[in-house]
């Protein structure tokens, strides 16, 4: 005779049926989330069991040794026999170390009055010159958009620019 959760079948001849309906009560789990609402308990005075919200699956650990890695550029300019002059340094880890680096290049290239124009870090300078060779430059965190700041600069000078160099401070993936 089948005997599940402590139940025994009454009458005899009705135990094959009812067998098989207990076994496959017996197949359900009983701590089943479905049985229950969220937040119901003996506390909410409704008596079922309390219910706490589903757990969040595992989050995926990040792949051992890879990560986002800072990046900073900098754009240094100043006069030189041909006009104006820039030096720019792209994918270093900090962005006082670009600017430092790019003073030094800009005076080892014998550029007079060099002054850092600008840094960056986690983004993109865009260098671009007019037909005259002024130096313009714009700044995005992606290179499209350091292209489209350069571009609104030129024009609000009236100018249409040529890019002449885009440094890359973006983040790197290592």
């Amino acid at each position: 005779m089948t005997k599940c959760l402590g139940i025994t079948p009454p009458h005899p001849g009705r135990a094959k049926p009812l067998a098989v309906l207990v076994f496959l009560a017996c197949l359900i789990p009983a701590d089943a989330q479905a049985q229950c609402r969220v937040g119901s308990g003996p506390a909410h005075g409704d008596g079922n069991p309390y219910c706490s919200e589903f757990e969040p699956p595992p989050q995926q650990a990040p792949l051992p040794g890879r990560r986002w890695q800072p990046a900073a550029a900098a754009l240094a300019w100043g006069d030189s026999m041909k006009g104006s002059a820039y030096v720019g340094v792209e994918h270093y880890v900090d962005e006082g170390m670009a600017r430092d680096i790019v003073l030094s290049k800009c005076r080892e290239r014998k550029i007079s009055n060099c002054v850092v124009a600008v840094s960056v870090s986690n983004a993109v300078i865009a260098v671009g010159a007019d037909s005259k060779r002024v130096l313009y430059y714009g700044t995005g965190p992606t290179k499209a958009q350091s292209l489209a700041t350069l571009a609104a600069q030129c024009a609000r000078h009236g100018e249409k620019c040529k890019v002449v160099k885009v440094l890359d401070g973006s983040p790197i993936y290592e």
